[in-house]
């Protein structure tokens, strides 16, 4: 992914540049590239299997056996715990509402002084 990190280096730069106290990166791989190592937080966003296998269906148009293929050639769920100083659950109760207000909620936390 070395173009992908190029650019991610670029922006980095450009948002410190700004001012800005912080800058997310959305990942599947963020571990697996070494990206991870850059950041000073890792931020973990898991569901359970049966839930992504549902919306990777809805999102792409796939079949359950095509989805569930992808899925499992996933790391686990042990691994990102394992990779990652917070972990926020996405359970089917949430709304996309109660879901962002959580996340927010850990965001300010993690960016307060």
């Amino acid at each position: 992914h070395p173009i992908i990190v190029a650019e991610i280096g670029r922006m980095a730069g450009e948002a410190e540049g700004a001012g800005r106290p912080a800058l997310a990166i959305d990942a599947i791989a963020l571990v697996e590239s070494g990206l991870a190592r850059r950041c000073d937080v890792v931020v973990a966003v898991l569901a359970p299997q049966e839930l992504r296998l549902r919306r990777v269906m809805a999102r792409d148009g796939v079949d359950e056996g095509y989805a569930r293929r992808r899925i499992l050639a996933q790391k686990g769920e042990d691994f990102f715990r394992a990779h990652s100083d917070y972990v926020l659950e996405n359970t089917g109760a949430d709304t996309p509402e109660s879901f962002g207000a959580r996340a927010l909620s850990l965001f300010q936390e993690i960016l307060a002084p």
